[in-house]
């Protein structure tokens, strides 16, 4: 009879612990927010340099090869505890740019500059374009 409880009592923690596990995954393990927003940019094949002020996207305007554009974004934490922004990029621009930082910690109530820079190298001369998400993720530990 006492292997039979400790044989039930196993399986009830065993669940118990599947459970809290998926609560606390739920909660912590997946962004609570994703923000995405387009890039997008001509390289161009001679020394024209362009720009372009449009709000509605991260803009690069013409950048010539071997040259680079620079754009910032702020991500901003207004919540009353820390949390985690992973940055990440796609699309058939996504191999000429660079982000200064991927993975960023913000204390509560704070803002963070990022800086984005295209760098087209031996890239044929077009129009790219694709996308940047900034992922929030909440945080166990400040």
């Amino acid at each position: 009879m006492k292997k039979r409880q400790a044989l039930l009592f196993l399986i009830a923690f065993f669940f118990l612990i599947s459970a809290v596990t998926s609560i606390l995954y739920g909660i912590f393990a997946r962004p609570f927010e994703k923000i995405t927003i387009q890039v997008n940019g001509t390289i161009s094949g001679g020394n024209t340099l362009g720009f372009n002020v449009a709000t509605d996207a991260l803009a690069f305007g013409h950048v010539p090869r071997h040259a680079t554009g620079k754009r910032y974004l702020i991500l901003t934490n207004g919540l009353s505890q820390p949390i985690t922004v992973k940055i990440y990029d796609t699309g058939n621009i996504s191999p000429y740019l660079t982000v200064n930082e991927s993975i960023i910690r913000l204390p509560p109530q704070s803002e963070h500059n990022i800086s984005i820079l295209l760098t087209p190298t031996d890239s044929a001369a077009g129009y790219y374009e694709g996308f940047i998400t900034a992922a929030y993720y909440r945080r166990f530990i400040s």
